[in-house]
């Protein structure tokens, strides 16, 4: 089964660019949500650009708060939703588990 996964930003769009990436290279992610705090400057380039449908960015208010990766303002495709840090990579089998 597919889940949906959460990608907390943290001004590491270095990061983020390597993890979105990699998560569409997992079978079972049906999409990335990115959650781009607008306190951190505008959405890069290749972010916004991104025309893989799997791939949608929530702009999110200025705060920032560890908590407002939990205000889900756009319902995912799926039942399961795995809330994902900017800085980890993990193997698309350990996603799985």
């Amino acid at each position: 089964e597919q889940f949906t996964v959460r990608v907390n930003t943290w001004k590491r769009a270095r990061s983020v660019r390597v993890l979105v990436d990699h998560l569409l290279t997992c079978d079972a992610v049906a999409q990335v949500q990115v959650l781009w705090r607008k306190g951190q400057g505008a959405v890069p380039g290749w972010l916004s650009s991104e025309t893989n449908p799997k791939v949608v960015i929530e702009q999110q208010h200025n705060e920032d708060s560890p908590h407002a990766k939990f205000d889900i303002q756009l319902d995912p495709p799926t039942n399961g939703v795995l809330l994902h840090d900017d800085d980890l990579l993990r193997p698309c089998e350990a996603l799985n588990a």
